[in-house]
């Protein structure tokens, strides 16, 4: 209640829910606000996606936990390879995502 007016006052409270049409546009503009913060910081220019063939996956797409496991481990591969290539481990920034088939990949940006 205002004290001044004795009106009923509603005040929205924020969730912090990634669902809420508020709450989750606001934390997915301060993501990516922070993500290209930190890409610009670490002078990053290039962006690249690792994406799983499923047909490749032996537990299958539909198992995302293994699947998410298996797209870590190529991907910490893959930089180990480069690591030793250039003598130089890369910079990058890295989300995981899912297709709209639920397969996992890792969009980044790399310096």
């Amino acid at each position: 209640m205002d004290p001044k007016t004795g009106r009923k006052i509603f005040r929205r409270i924020n969730c912090g829910g990634w669902t809420c049409c508020y709450c989750g546009l606001r934390k997915a503009r301060n993501a990516r606000l922070r993500i290209r913060a930190v890409a610009e910081e670490l002078d990053l220019r290039f962006f690249m996606t690792l994406t799983l063939d499923p047909k490749k996956l032996a537990g299958g797409a539909k198992d995302k936990d293994f699947a998410v496991h298996y797209l870590r481990h190529v991907f910490n591969k893959f930089r180990e390879y480069l690591r030793r290539e250039y003598n130089e481990a890369p910079k990058y920034v890295c989300i995981l995502e899912f297709t709209k088939a639920g397969v996992p990949h890792l969009p980044r940006v790399v310096g």
